[in-house]
């Protein structure tokens, strides 16, 4: 079990900090978190309806509007 706290909620939402140099940044939104390894897991929608797993250090936080 990780000792800190996860940094993203269920209803984040996010961008990926480091996407493909020929893409642009896309908003999603956390979906699912998960334990593995020792480090949180979290599962995010795109607006494409796509979904992918990242790990914490993978995102950065979109404050609400």
């Amino acid at each position: 079990m990780p000792k800190r706290q996860p940094q993203f909620a269920i209803g984040d939402t996010v961008f990926e900090r480091f996407p493909f140099a020929s893409t642009k940044r896309e908003t999603g939104i956390v979906v699912e978190r998960y334990e593995l390894d020792d480090e949180y897991r979290y599962v995010v929608r795109f607006e494409d309806g796509r979904e992918e797993v990242f790990f914490e250090r993978e995102l950065f936080s979109i404050p609400p509007k």
